[in-house]
């Protein structure tokens, strides 16, 4: 499911979740306060902020390391890693697969000069270590008029050089 999701789904989710625990979700909003509380106690961090359950805004803020922690803890493991994508990773050189004895597993994001890929890598069938890769050009996002948010020039850009970092990043 995840492989597919958008923000709309997420926030479907977000609505069941939160009228399961009979807490109101007058708008979106709330929504984001609610998977803020929950998100930071789960994690047992705290400054993390999202505007919507899906965290997809502008105004979300989470960090890298309460990311991993999250996808660390073993109910998020048990419950995300058959939903996520498998990401492969090729060599550059032959173009051939880097282990298939190594799998990634993982959910990519992008929007507005921010990108991230956050997941898992699987060694013989079992999570081996979990990881959250963000990038993000914040001075340039900032830069841009909202008029031009949705095909500002220079995402491409940097959408290209995000994903040979986290490339990179994976193949170590």
């Amino acid at each position: 499911m995840l492989d597919r999701s958008t923000n709309v789904i997420a926030e479907i989710i977000g609505v069941f979740a939160a009228n399961f625990w009979a807490l109101p979700t007058p708008n979106i909003m709330a929504l984001g306060l609610i998977m803020t509380k929950w998100f930071n106690f789960v994690s047992k961090t705290a400054g993390n902020k999202f505007v919507n359950h899906s965290g997809l805004t502008i105004k979300s803020r989470v960090s890298s390391l309460d990311f991993i922690k999250f996808l660390s803890r073993d109910e998020t493991m048990e419950t995300l890693v058959p939903l996520l994508k498998e990401i492969k990773i090729y060599s550059l050189k032959t173009g051939k697969l880097i282990s298939p004895a190594v799998r990634i597993v993982a959910k990519t994001g992008a929007m507005y000069f921010n990108r991230g890929l956050a997941g898992y890598v699987i060694k013989n069938g079992v999570p081996y270590a979990a990881f959250a890769i963000f990038s993000a050009d914040l001075q340039k996002r900032d830069s841009i008029p909202k008029v031009q948010f949705s095909r500002p020039s220079g995402s491409k850009k940097l959408l290209y050089q995000a994903k040979n970092h986290k490339r990179n990043i994976l193949i170590n």
